[in-house]
């Protein structure tokens, strides 16, 4: 018997997609747009991020993107982690328990 494991890219990015919905629940998923989902999605890739990651991924400036995180920090989505003024701060997903 043959068996054949398929894993594209496709999958693989409605995997992270599904992983990520169910780690920040349905309702916060459903309340956020595009550009939010992804975020999310490719923060849950990495443990955490910087904001020059996000910036090159989505292709947008540094303030659209301090702006996104702001509102999902604020929502308490998530976290920043080490101080305001330092380059190398980084992003993580704060997941539901």
């Amino acid at each position: 018997d043959l068996l054949v494991l398929r894993n594209n890219i496709v999958m693989r990015n409605l995997r992270k997609k599904d992983w990520t919905v169910e780690s920040i629940g349905d309702d916060t998923w459903a309340t956020l747009g595009d550009v939010e989902h992804k975020i999310l999605v490719f923060m849950s890739e990495k443990k955490a991020v910087t904001r020059q990651e996000l910036q090159n991924h989505l292709n947008r400036s540094g303030a659209f993107v301090t702006k996104r995180l702001s509102n999902l920090i604020d929502m308490g989505i998530v976290k920043p982690n080490g101080h305001t003024n330092d380059p190398k701060r980084t992003y993580s997903i704060v997941y539901r328990q």
